[in-house]
């Protein structure tokens, strides 16, 4: 098959084909194809005067191309090219697969200076060869609006869809430029390990060895099937990686076996060019990726058919033995009343908090229309206005304790309740020994949950809390600004990030994945993408451990995942278009039964060693499947299936693993295929 070609004439000319010497009267430009795979190919390329200042491209091939032989091209208008004014008619060419007319579709040929087009589809496709960032916004736009189409409850979602768009953009020669793709890359692999690294380690600490031991099956089985069924198949170099990449449907891996190959961590077989295997490695993982994400949501369903499983019990067991960590908060409501009972009235404020204020509520006090603090041994006077936020059935109970409920004549802002995370500040003497059970009386906040080096912990009303605590708390923005002042460092809305540490993250993990050693004659390295994990799994640790550090909210960190990966499946996509059908029509019926089984037996494998020696619960076990195939595509469908949010437990326990051990096999599949 012929190199698609596009871009400018320059870069045409330039790039693509050297020119060589003129070899006729007519100014007729000669052109030698620089490809490996065609090197005596020649291209003969004539320019015609029209009636207006134009020019008009007429090629033939100097051989018959093959049947599926295809060549784009696409000139830019100019005025500064020799013309031949009257082509022999050997030269008009009777043989290419794109008439006149497909030429004209990827911008009309003229002067530069003639800003005129046939319509404005001439207009915008040449508007894409121009502008990259135009072509990358497109792909993953209308990529992302192909993933969300549902049917009976399937759609492929985003990396799907932008996969399919990029391969239907850039089988008609669109390219994203490679400082595109790779800004994407470092971004998508870096946030993966930052989200990884802050539960890392507490899941090698809670049945780590079980989720490490399913994420190492997955993985091997995957590997060995993509091996055997490369060398069964005598698939071309690069498609083996492809093959494991696609049919477990892990991005991370296609990432990790292209960085490998450009970096030249890996060695490449005589009579390929780098290009060549990136190319293989990016048109077998669209092929296989499209089946093996649609094999694997069926699996999913079919597991508890085959296994006679039933969620909704399980579920019940699951949440029995996890105790009070899933049960949700009951709603929480606002209430205002007015002070009038007698014994509310006598008691001063500190007892009150002590019997009534137990954490549970948020309270402001008005005074004839001001607010006002009381201390503890002040009282609440008669016509006083007590404002209370907590749980609808506690506030029911306490309110006519207080007085006649009546309507708040605050503004909605002076109504409006905040949800903040206060980090408790390692330098803060009087935190040592701040109680649970102090919060409410001391600033009238709502304790919703306590963080202690990532991890979520249980609390009751004697639990200390310590530096470097992350307290999640809901209240007016007043009391909680207050208690910010007081016990450390203020997260409100999560809007800002550590742009420093991110920054300095991405380029330190380029930096360790450019170091190499040789041993034995063989360069050793983790390459980009193991670097940036590395670097990202060291800072999101180190975030758990000390909170005021390397900040990076959580919508922030799901946008760089998500942009960061669909920018890099655009390339993808566009770079497998150039070849996708052609190897379907050659090998894909192979691709795709081959790539089929890489998803069938690690699933079943996993699922049935994880069910019966690991002893894992089905609903967890269904989570961690998808995790250990790092497919978030398939983790809705999970949910879906468990008809519950606890399989996200077991996918976050393989996903830090296999993030780690399929980045890895991206680049070891070269040593055996």
């Amino acid at each position: 098959m012929l190199p698609k070609i596009s871009g400018s004439y320059q870069r045409f000319a330039s790039t693509y084909l050297p020119p060589s010497t003129c070899k006729n009267s007519q100014n007729t430009a000669e052109y030698i194809c620089a490809f490996c795979r065609h090197p005596g190919l020649k291209i003969v390329v004539h320019f015609t005067q029209q009636k207006r200042p134009s020019t008009m491209l007429l090629c033939t091939f100097l051989h018959k191309p093959a049947r599926g032989e295809a060549i784009l091209i696409r000139v830019r208008k100019t005025r500064t090219r020799k013309v031949c004014r009257s082509p022999p008619r050997s030269c008009i060419s009777t043989w290419p697969i794109f008439s006149i007319s497909t030429l004209l579709w990827f911008g009309r040929i003229g002067h530069k200076s003639v800003k005129h087009y046939d319509n404005e589809m001439d207009w915008f496709i040449d508007l894409l060869f121009q502008r990259n960032g135009l072509l990358l916004f497109i792909v993953i736009g209308l990529g992302y609006l192909i993933g969300k189409v549902a049917w009976k409850g399937f759609s492929l979602g985003p990396v799907a869809g932008v996969l399919l768009t990029g391969i239907l953009f850039g089988h008609f020669g669109l390219r994203l430029s490679p400082g595109a793709q790779s800004v994407g890359f470092a971004l998508f692999i870096f946030a993966v390990g930052y989200q990884s690294g802050s539960g890392f380690v507490q899941v090698l600490k809670r049945d780590g060895l079980k989720y490490l031991a399913l994420s190492v099956l997955v993985t091997s089985t995957g590997l060995i099937a993509a091996v055997i069924f490369a060398n069964m198949l005598e698939l071309a170099p690069g498609m083996s990686a492809g093959l494991l990449a696609g049919g477990l449907t892990s991005s991370p891996t296609l990432a990790a076996a292209q960085d490998a190959v450009e970096s030249g961590t890996v060695s490449i077989p005589a009579g390929f060019e780098i290009e060549d295997v990136v190319s293989n490695i990016s048109t077998t993982y669209a092929i296989t990726y499209i089946f093996g994400l649609t094999g694997l949501i069926i699996l999913i369903k079919l597991i508890p058919v085959v296994f006679r499983i039933n969620y909704a019990q399980e579920n019940v067991i699951l949440q029995m033995s996890l105790g009070s960590e899933t049960k949700a908060l009951s709603p929480i409501t606002l209430r205002t009343y007015m002070a009038s009972q007698a014994e509310f009235l006598s008691t001063p404020v500190g007892r009150l908090r002590e019997r009534h204020w137990d954490g549970r509520t948020a309270i402001r006090i008005f005074r004839d229309g001001h607010r006002i603090r009381l201390e503890n041994d002040e009282t609440i006077e008669h016509g006083d206005v007590v404002q209370m936020i907590g749980p609808t059935e506690y506030l029911m109970s306490a309110g006519p304790l207080i007085g006649q409920e009546i309507n708040p004549e605050n503004s909605s802002a002076d109504l409006s309740l905040e949800t903040a995370q206060i980090v408790v500040k390692r330098d803060n003497d009087s935190t040592q020994a701040l109680k649970v059970r102090q919060l409410a009386p001391e600033y009238g906040l709502i304790l919703l949950n306590i963080f202690r080096k990532g991890e979520k912990i249980a609390f009751t009303g004697d639990t200390d809390i310590l530096s470097s605590d992350v307290l999640a708390l809901m209240g007016f923005a007043s009391e909680i600004d207050i208690a910010g002042a007081h016990l450390g460092y203020i997260e409100r809305e999560g809007i800002e990030s550590d742009m420093v540490t991110l920054t300095f993250g991405i380029a330190m993990g380029i930096i360790i994945g450019a170091i190499s050693v040789t041993m034995f004659g063989v360069s050793l390295g983790l390459g980009s993408a193991g670097g940036l994990l590395v670097s990202g799994l060291f800072i999101g640790h180190r975030r758990s451990v000390r909170p005021t550090f390397g900040r990076l909210p959580a919508p922030a960190r799901w946008f760089l995942m998500e942009f960061g990966l669909l920018a890099f499946m655009a390339g993808v996509g566009l770079r497998a278009g150039g070849t996708f059908f052609e190897t379907m029509v050659t090998s894909g019926l192979g691709l795709i039964g081959s790539g089929m089984i890489v998803t069938f037996v690690p699933v079943v494998l996993g699922y049935t060693f994880g069910r019966y020696f690991l002893r894992l619960n089905p609903v967890l076990l269904l989570g961690a499947l998808t995790g250990a195939m790092t497919s978030g595509a398939c983790l809705g469908v999970a949910l879906k299936e468990a008809g519950s949010p606890l399989p996200a437990l077991g996918y976050t326990g393989t996903y830090a693993f296999s993030n780690i051990l399929l980045v890895m096999a991206g680049s070891l599949i070269f040593l055996w295929s």
